[in-house]
């Protein structure tokens, strides 16, 4: 009793020490407020060259920051759009410059559709196989099925296979997964910026990832055009989810 006792404590401070601390929620708001806002987003803009850019902050999903940004082409010009090119700075409360992860670079949606074809490619191969695995599983399971049926030796009872009903059960597991994949390439391929080349008079608008910094108390969207660099800031705040 002594004994059990003893386990069931270790097994309690255990499952209390493991338990997952949430993460702050971050916010973030423009560093000067500019009274402009658009779906419960507050929005930042600036121009430069006739190059107009409105950015806002939405959430932060899976540690990436997620904005919405809108750039029109007042000029003369063609101007070749790269989120690639975006990133941030990010400074701590005093402005100053963080030197680790200081510069944040935005996710690629042209290598982020990459990466998910090739996992939806391999997820789809796996799901093949395991179909046709699944079906010689069958043909075990029936084939265990009939032995056991036709012999009256009681210790064979559990030579009874379930190969069909396990792999079945795998492949329907890479087909959810292929699902889930292909919808969150949709969302890539939709509805973030694309690499575009702006035509004079035409807009842009869409989503930027970029990487979070929990560090940072301060965040510059840095937005290069031509030689020059149009820069909007951010406050970043921590929410404790517990308060």
């Amino acid at each position: 009793m002594k004994a059990f006792c003893k386990l069931l404590s270790i097994c309690i401070i255990l499952l209390i020490t493991s338990c997952s601390t949430p993460l702050n929620i971050l916010k973030l708001s423009p560093e000067i407020d500019t009274g402009k806002w658009f779906y419960g987003q507050q929005v930042v803009s600036d121009s430069i060259n006739g190059i107009n850019f409105s950015v806002a902050f939405d959430r932060v999903v899976d540690e990436m920051y997620l904005f919405n940004v809108e750039i029109i082409n007042q000029s003369n010009l063609s101007l070749l759009i790269d989120p690639a090119d975006f990133y941030l700075e990010a400074f701590d409360a005093e402005k100053i410059y963080l030197a680790e992860h200081g510069r944040l670079n935005a996710f690629d949606p042209e290598e982020k559709i990459i990466d998910f074809d090739k996992e939806i490619a391999l997820t789809n191969a796996r799901e093949n196989n395991l179909a046709a695995l699944s079906l010689v599983g069958l043909g075990i399971d029936i084939a265990s099925a009939v032995v056991t049926s036709t012999d009256d030796n009681p210790y064979n009872d559990g030579l009874n296979t379930d190969l069909f009903w396990a792999l079945n059960s795998e492949k329907e597991g890479a087909r959810f997964k292929t699902q889930s994949l292909s919808e969150i390439r949709d969302s890539w391929n939709f509805e973030t910026i694309r690499k575009t080349t702006l035509s004079p008079g035409y807009s842009i608008q869409g989503i930027v990832f970029f990487p979070v910094n929990r560090d940072a108390g301060l965040l510059s969207f840095v937005f290069p055009v031509d030689e020059n660099l149009v820069k909007v800031s951010f406050r970043q705040d921590q929410i404790n989810p517990r308060l």
